[in-house]
């Protein structure tokens, strides 16, 4: 699966066809390399997809299908996965080390250092703080 990450300009995140015009976050699990599974912007695609924890959608969908259709284009390239215990409770001790951070992006952090990958986001702020705390650090790139 070829994928492209890159921003448009207009606070939207371009990641193959569908757009996502809300910051949110996808997770792209580390594979190893490969010319044809690798977008322009030289992140990596597995196979499987972008991975998206299931909460992010709290953040990202509106509830209106009419409204919805760019995020639902995105999250239908996206593996979607629950959120089991173990992540929940390294997320709250990521926030409560930072000291700052949503829950949702303690939780995306937490996902994306349980599986590695890089994650891929417009707003990497309260991301980028969070992803320092881990033992194995997680890559946030913004889009």
């Amino acid at each position: 699966m070829t994928a492209q990450a890159r921003s448009n300009g207009s606070g939207l995140a371009v990641v193959g066809a569908a757009l996502q015009p809300r910051p949110t976050a996808l997770i792209l699990p580390e594979v190893p390399p490969s010319p044809r599974e690798r977008g322009s912007a030289g992140f990596e695609v597995p196979a499987c997809g972008p991975l998206v924890p299931a909460v992010v959608l709290t953040e990202a969908l509106r509830g209106d299908p009419r409204k919805d259709f760019l995020e639902e284009r995105l999250l239908g390239m996206c593996d979607v996965e629950a959120v089991d215990e173990p992540v929940a409770r390294r997320a709250a001790r990521l926030r409560t080390g930072a000291g700052r951070g949503s829950a949702v992006d303690a939780i995306v952090i937490a996902f994306a250092e349980g599986i590695g990958g890089v994650v891929l986001t417009q707003d990497p702020k309260d991301l980028k703080v969070l992803a320092t705390l881990p033992h194995s650090p997680v890559a946030v790139e913004r889009v």
